[in-house]
């Protein structure tokens, strides 16, 4: 009789798997402000996936310190803030997986400018929508607003947000204005704009007053969507399983 062999060979299996990221597609935008205690107005989102909506705020007193936004009838998401003194102050919040015209209110405690510049995009994660965040302020009366932030994902989207005395003329490389209008009291102003960037790294986000003024400025870096598509920045897992052979019959497990 012939004996049966049991022969196990250790073999290893590779697999690649995706850690590819999709990219931000920006949809549109609305600036929404005055000199009143409380502001209001709409956006209307358009079609496609994975949608964010980034809301930067930005007033000029400390009737607005800690104002009362809803959009849609809901509360968004606070990001980050920064302040000078009681006179500027620079907020950016987010809401995901919005649809359709919503409306947008901002309240203060008292009468002054206040101002939501609000964008809409595509291609957010939606379970954790920020990557990271960052702001800074000076008192100082300065030409040049210029803040950094370091991206831990590629193909983040950067929002920022400026609160200032005078106006912003022009806005830094890379950079898309979502809105300079100011609808604020005198002497109060401000603007938010948007960069795609595709790999990890620091990026400045600036910008340009007319004249020297003193600012506030708060960014958020946003994540991308994940993808698993074959072929897409793949990383490489090692398995080890056995090879059984008994008799005639070859079994992996």
């Amino acid at each position: 009789m012939m004996k049966k062999i049991l022969l196990i060979i250790p073999i290893a299996l590779l697999f690649l798997a995706s850690n590819a990221h999709a990219e931000f597609t920006p949809d549109t935008s609305s600036t929404i402000g005055g000199n009143a205690t409380s502001v209001n107005g709409t956006i209307t989102i358009g079609n496609g996936s994975n949608e964010l909506l980034v809301i930067a705020y930005d007033a000029g007193n400390s009737v607005c310190a800690s104002p009362t936004i809803t959009i849609g009838g809901n509360t968004p998401t606070f990001d980050a803030s920064n302040t000078v003194g009681t006179n500027r102050y620079s907020f950016i919040y987010h809401m995901v997986g919005q649809s359709g015209t919503l409306s947008a209110t901002s309240t203060c405690t008292g009468k002054h400018g206040q101002a939501m510049r609000i964008s809409s995009y595509f291609g957010v994660n939606q379970s954790s929508p920020v990557d990271v965040t960052s702001s800074f302020a000076t008192s100082t009366s300065v030409t040049n607003v210029s803040s950094t932030i370091t991206t831990n994902l590629a193909n983040d989207l950067l929002v920022d947000d400026v609160a200032g005395r005078q106006d912003l003329t022009a806005a830094g490389t890379g950079q898309i204005v979502i809105s300079t209008s100011t609808p604020l009291a005198t002497g109060d102003h401000g603007g938010s704009s948007y960069k795609l960037v595709t790999a990890t790294g620091t990026y400045a986000m600036s910008w340009t007053f007319g004249i020297t003024s003193s600012y506030a400025q708060t960014i958020v870096a946003f994540a991308p969507t994940p993808t698993s598509s074959e072929g897409e920045s793949p990383s490489l897992f090692l398995i080890r399983s056995p090879l059984t052979i008994r008799g005639s019959t070859l079994t992996i497990r």
